[in-house]
């Protein structure tokens, strides 16, 4: 699993979703993010991995289907052949794993901080919202 890319995109993604919340939205509205794209403006929109919130602005970031096809859902990284690469992850587990990464970007200035504003977005995730 190539997880640098992968941090890279999810650092991305914290930035552009929390830049809406800067200028008086709370996380609740900014639904640009949340919706499962990532609104830059009117004509360019980006999907967002429905598992971990990597942006995949391209083809060779979408996961793949168990008939080959790309899946709309999510990244190459969480799902292949059809299935998710790590199916046993807990979403307090997928949290967790990001909090260093939203502290070295700068987007938060604690752990508790960095946890709420992770688990904010991406309980709204399709992997993570039924649970």
């Amino acid at each position: 699993m190539k997880r640098n890319a992968f941090y890279g995109f999810f650092v991305i993604v914290l930035v552009l979703g929390f830049f809406g919340c800067s200028r008086g939205n709370s996380i609740e509205d900014n639904d640009n993010v949340f919706a499962g794209k990532i609104v830059m403006d009117v004509k360019n929109e980006v999907s967002i991995c429905q598992s971990c919130e990597m942006p995949m602005d391209g083809p060779s970031k979408f996961g793949t289907n168990a008939d080959g096809s790309k899946s709309d859902d999510y990244c190459v990284y969480c799902w292949k052949n059809g299935r998710f690469t790590e199916p046993n992850k807990t979403f307090v587990a997928a949290v967790e794993f990001n909090i260093p990464f939203v502290l070295k970007a700068g987007l938060a200035g604690t752990e508790d901080e960095a946890r709420t504003m992770i688990s904010a977005s991406m309980s709204k995730l399709k992997r993570w919202a039924a649970n």
